[in-house]
């Protein structure tokens, strides 16, 4: 698993781009894979374009993008394992809530609200110092789910300097045996013949950290 690190000093927004490669892609170093691993959470909204090429996300109640079902050429395959955040306090004891689909930390129950072409879901963290706002937007004709993550400090006395994260596992081609990860700047893609690139809208509130692997997504 690749994550995106995003220093958040207002809203910033992420986008994960569906695209297609005409040749495939030589095996690479692949990144730390989680595994069959079930979202805990089903999804409550799912978007959905016929096409061609047809292209199908499915957002779950806790904010995951659980499955991102798309092929330019053949029949469309699921390319996404896992998706997820993670928050961070930058003082005391250094504070993790995250949720990467499974196994999650430090969060509370979601509240969910959607329209044909729009979610939102909103979690507070269980101390109640931080309520993050996530509105997922479906943009069939860029091929992309752009999600705005906004986070709210509650605590009305002091500011809090934090770290806010988006990571995704891809499975390209339906498995994850030949993926090939790259990162550039803002951006970090995942490919094998389809691929799938997650970026940063707004890259000025890029930490300068670069991709990180799983094993590092609660450090």
């Amino acid at each position: 698993m690749r994550r995106h690190r995003i220093l958040l000093t207002a809203t910033t927004s992420l986008g994960l781009v569906a695209m297609t490669f005409v040749s495939g892609a030589a095996p690479g170093s692949a990144s730390s894979k989680i595994g069959s691993v079930t979202p805990q959470s089903s999804c409550f909204k799912t978007f959905t374009n016929p096409g061609p090429p047809p292209l199908t996300v499915c957002v779950s109640a806790n904010g995951n993008l659980n499955d991102i079902v798309y092929s330019g050429r053949g029949t469309p395959v699921d390319q996404m394992a896992g998706e997820g955040y993670c928050l961070r306090r930058l003082e005391g004891s250094g504070t993790t809530y995250y949720d990467p689909g499974f196994g999650a930390s430090g969060w509370g129950a979601a509240s969910d609200s959607s329209t044909a072409t729009t979610a939102t879901v909103t979690r507070t963290t269980t101390d109640g110092r931080f309520t993050l706002t996530q509105d997922f937007a479906f943009k069939y004709g860029s091929r992309m789910v752009v999600v705005g993550n906004q986070v709210k400090n509650n605590d009305p006395n002091a500011a809090h300097p934090v770290l806010f994260d988006r990571s995704f596992d891809a499975d390209m081609a339906g498995t994850s045996g030949n993926d090939v990860f790259e990162e550039d700047g803002s951006s970090v893609l995942a490919k094998e013949g389809d691929g799938l690139m997650l970026t940063s809208m707004v890259p000025s509130m890029i930490a300068n950290l670069g991709a990180e692997t799983f094993v590092d997504f609660v450090a």
